[in-house]
C-alpha cells in the first residue's frame, strides 16, 4: 500500500518553492476575479438604476 510521508515535502527546498509559487499564483487569482467580478457588478448596478 501506498504511504504518503508529506514531512519529506518541507524537508527539499524544490518542493517548497512550487508549494510557495502555487500559493501565490492562487492569491493572484482570487485579486483579479475578486476585482473584476465587483466592477462588473458595479456596472451592472449602476446600469440598472
Amino acid at each position: 500500500m501506498f504511504e504518503f510521508r508529506f514531512f519529506e515535502i518541507w524537508r527539499s527546498r524544490e518542493y517548497i518553492d512550487v508549494l510557495l509559487n502555487g500559493i501565490f499564483t492562487s492569491f493572484r487569482l482570487t485579486v483579479v476575479g475578486s476585482a473584476i467580478g465587483f466592477a462588473f457588478g458595479v456596472v451592472r448596478a449602476l446600469a440598472q438604476g
